[in-house]
């Protein structure tokens, strides 16, 4: 996914390189793509829709474009699904293969990848600003945007969803941040050292100020005493620690025009007519039918070979034949020659 005029897209990519701890790996099994120290790097695939043939059989409504200069991004694995992509067949050799996608199989990784997405990780997603090419669109609207109800995506406003979600302190509004450990143990600490509200008869925690019998993470005793030059230091945090940096609510920029969202390409009317169907099953299920594909077929799961598109999303539901988890691999080199 990727962070655009304040919302949540869909984005494909192809994988560049994969990253674990210091080492670099050509390769990798799927089941540790979602380990904190994985992070891969791909390239943003632009999409357009396709034109209908009149075929009745024609399954894909959207293919991949070639561009110059297409941004690269940096994200940890745990935001990312990975597909198997059909690739388009031709008996002309002028014309450069392309990747097919079904806007059902598109919504159906939006939905998964927003309903895994979880609010410490919002932060990681990368930002991008408004392009022709970006969000993809159809007939002038922008498609598969990430919103459903069940995430608490209600208003789609990933900012406001992200600054109500912050860690703020237990006894002051002072929003901590996760990623700078050493300014959370300062904050904490000046309230323990100077706070009335905080008895230290009780042996606070240093990271939640609760009491030891209650603080799973209580730490360990101090085997120094504090310095003259520190608990002055100290006492200066302790003056500021309830400074609170002036950044919400977010200016909304001058002449700004919103995206015009696509309602056919929208999670919210996939999940509201799978709601639909999934009633009307229940009194025919001779007749049952998703909106949002279930791979469910023994037959698929036989076998597969992936030839990795990363996907800031996938990896679940119908999308293509021959699915068998422990048999795939992101694989760096295979996309490096494409």
């Amino acid at each position: 996914m990727l962070r655009c005029d304040g919302k949540l897209f869909l984005a494909l990519g192809e994988v560049i390189s994969i990253t674990v701890g210091a080492e670099s790996f050509e390769q990798i099994m799927l089941d540790i793509i979602g380990d904190e120290s994985v992070i891969i790097s791909y390239q943003l695939i632009y999409l357009t829709p396709m034109l209908a043939d009149g075929s009745p059989d024609q399954m894909y409504d959207w293919k991949s474009i070639c561009q110059l200069n297409t941004p690269q991004f940096k994200i940890p694995g745990c935001l990312l699904q990975v597909i198997n992509p059909s690739v388009s067949v031709t008996d002309d050799n002028r014309r450069q293969p392309y990747y097919q996608f079904e806007s059902s199989v598109l919504m159906s990784l939006s939905a998964d990848m927003l309903l895994q997405l979880v609010p410490q990780d919002v932060k990681h997603i990368p930002k991008v600003s408004v392009t022709k090419d970006f969000p993809y669109h159809n007939a002038g609207k922008a498609c598969f945007i990430c919103e459903c109800d069940d995430s608490g995506f209600q208003d789609n406003n990933i900012e406001e969803w992200e600054y109500n979600n912050r860690n703020t302190c237990s006894l002051c509004p002072v929003v901590l941040d996760c990623d700078k450990p050493q300014s959370i143990l300062t904050h904490i600490a000046t309230h323990i050292l100077h706070d009335t509200h905080v008895d230290q008869s009780s042996e606070p925690c240093g990271l939640c100020l609760l009491p030891s019998p209650i603080c799973c993470f209580m730490l360990k005793g101090a085997l120094w005493e504090l310095q003259p030059a520190e608990q002055q230091l100290m006492e200066q945090a302790w003056d500021t620690h309830n400074v609170i940096p002036k950044t919400w609510p977010l200016k909304k920029k001058k002449n700004h025009i919103p995206l015009v969202i696509s309602d056919a390409h929208s999670l919210k009317m996939a999940f509201r007519t799978t709601h639909l169907r999934t009633n009307a099953s229940s009194e025919d299920t001779s007749n049952e039918m998703r909106t949002i594909p279930d791979l469910e077929d023994d037959d698929a799961k036989d076998s597969c070979n992936l030839e990795d598109i990363d996907a800031s999303e996938n990896d679940s539901n119908k999308w293509q034949d021959n699915y068998n988890p422990d048999l795939w691999e992101i694989n760096a080199d295979v996309l490096l020659e494409k």
